[in-house]
C-alpha cells in the first residue's frame, strides 16, 4: 500500500518485510498481508454501484472498490480521527469517496441514501467484536441497503460464515 509509516495519538501506520501495518498502541489491528486480502475476496468481487464501508482502516476495502469502474460512490465511516489523519489524505484525490468521522452504532445516512454493497469491518480498541453486535450492525443497516443489496463483515469472513440480514 501507498501508506506512509507514521503515528497519530495512539495509532500508528508501520511498514516491514513489503506489508503495511496499522496498530493501536502495541496490537496489531490489521495489514495488507494476502491473508488479509484473501478474507476480502467476496467483497472484492461484489463490489459495485454505491458502497458503505463501516471502518477505514489501512483502506484495503477502498482500494478494491475504487479498482472497479461499476463502483459509483463509496461512504467510509471511521470513529477515529487519529485512523482518519493516518489513512484518509492517500485517498484524497479521489471524487467518488467521501469521509465520515462517525460511529457505525449511531451513524444515519443523508436522505434516504441507500447502498448496492455494505462492509463492516470495526472492531472495540484491542478486541474484536462479538457475533452479536455484527448482528446488530447487519439489523441495523439492512433498512440501508438497496432492493438486492449484500452486507458482510471482516469478522464473518474470518469466522466462515455468513450471517443472514439483506434487503
Amino acid at each position: 500500500m501507498n501508506i506512509s509509516e507514521d503515528t497519530s495519538g495512539e495509532w500508528s501506520v508501520k511498514k516491514k518485510e513489503g506489508i503495511t501495518h496499522l496498530y493501536k498502541g502495541t496490537t496489531l489491528v490489521m495489514s495488507d498481508s494476502l491473508n488479509e486480502k484473501q478474507r476480502l475476496k467476496e467483497f472484492e468481487e461484489r463490489v459495485h454501484g454505491d458502497v458503505l464501508i463501516s471502518g477505514l482502516g489501512l483502506g484495503l476495502a477502498i482500494s478494491m472498490a475504487l479498482n472497479k469502474d461499476e463502483v459509483k460512490s463509496i461512504v467510509v465511516n471511521e470513529i477515529s480521527s487519529d485512523v482518519l489523519k493516518l489513512v484518509a489524505p492517500f485517498y484524497c484525490n479521489e471524487a467518488r469517496l467521501f469521509f465520515n468521522k462517525a460511529n457505525a452504532y449511531t451513524w444515519e445516512p443523508l436522505d434516504k441514501q441507500r447502498f448496492d454493497i455494505i462492509w463492516h469491518d470495526i472492531s472495540h480498541s484491542d478486541k474484536v467484536i462479538t457475533l452479536n453486535e455484527i448482528s446488530r450492525l447487519y439489523k441495523r443497516y439492512s433498512r440501508f441497503l438497496k432492493e438486492g443489496g449484500w452486507q458482510a463483515s471482516w469478522e464473518a469472513a474470518v469466522l466462515g460464515i455468513e450471517i443472514k440480514e439483506t434487503s
